[in-house]
Formats: structure tokens, C-alpha cells, sequence
């Protein structure tokens, strides 16, 4: 994966924001965003107590297991945002979200959350501070440069 970092300039005409990228889409259309990665929820178990060896394959212990969902890394690939569909490329993975399938976006400091009808679990795709935006003729913005913010996807 490259390491290219994204500047997207977001011009407010009316009620809309409208995109203008740096780099151009593989599917020359929307908004394309590089190493973004995709998150899932995986579970992660601990043991803890102490186990004696009492002979070949015998052991007598005692303790706990413990388990808890965290998220993970996934895969790190490209997000597409087109009028049609989100889509995700990554090296292992593709995901495909139309755009009328999609329930719910939630978004974050530095990535988006997006649900699909018929499944529970969220797609998270997180770009951290690999990309910048810049606001312009938004009411309230000083117009800088700052990294890209869930909530103008």
C-alpha cells in the first residue's frame, strides 16, 4: 500500500457540500479515500489461573477464561463514496454497499461507521489522520487544513 496522503477540498453551493480530490478514483467516479482500514469486532479470550503438569498429557489447574470483543485491523485498502455505492478494496477483502441498502452512517474523528440492512455488526472503515480536508465557504469554518472528519462523509 502507498503511502499517499489525501487532501480533499469540500465547497459548500447551497445546502450541499460538494468533493473535489487529489487523487482519482479506480472507478474514476466519487470520493476516493487511500489506506483506509476496515475494522471488525473479533473475540479475544484470556486464561488466567496456573496448571501443574501431573503426567504425559495430564494436567490438574484451576482458573478462569475469560472472553471480550475488540476490534481489529482487519484490512487496509481504499474506500470509494459514489452516488451508487460505497465500496471497500482492500488486499484480502471487497465490500460492496449500495447505497439503498444502507440503514445508518455513524460517523467518527477519523473514520465512519456504516450499517447495512440485515446486519447487525457495523462496517468500520477508519483513515486516521492520512487525510485532509479543507472547508470552503462554510459558514463558521476558518478555512485550514485539518484531517478528515466522519461527519462531512
Amino acid at each position: 500500500m502507498n503511502d499517499q496522503k489525501q487532501m480533499i477540498t469540500m465547497t459548500q453551493d447551497g445546502e450541499l457540500l460538494k468533493p473535489s480530490v487529489e487523487l482519482e478514483s479506480p472507478m474514476h467516479e466519487g470520493m476516493y479515500l487511500p489506506n483506509v482500514q476496515y475494522l471488525e469486532m473479533k473475540k479475544v479470550s484470556n486464561f488466567g489461573g496456573a496448571r501443574i503438569r501431573m503426567a504425559k498429557r495430564f494436567w490438574v489447574g484451576g482458573g478462569q477464561a475469560r472472553s471480550h470483543e475488540e476490534q481489529m485491523v482487519a484490512d487496509v485498502g481504499y474506500l470509494n463514496i459514489s452516488r451508487k455505492a460505497i465500496v471497500f478494496a482492500g488486499s484480502t477483502s471487497t465490500i460492496s454497499l449500495p447505497l439503498g441498502k444502507i440503514i445508518r452512517v455513524q460517523p467518527y474523528t477519523d473514520g465512519v461507521g456504516v450499517y447495512k440492512e440485515g446486519r447487525q455488526k457495523e462496517y468500520r472503515f477508519t483513515w486516521g489522520k492520512s487525510i485532509d480536508m479543507k472547508l470552503v465557504n462554510v459558514a463558521g469554518d476558518d478555512g485550514t487544513v485539518k484531517p478528515l472528519n466522519g461527519k462531512v462523509i
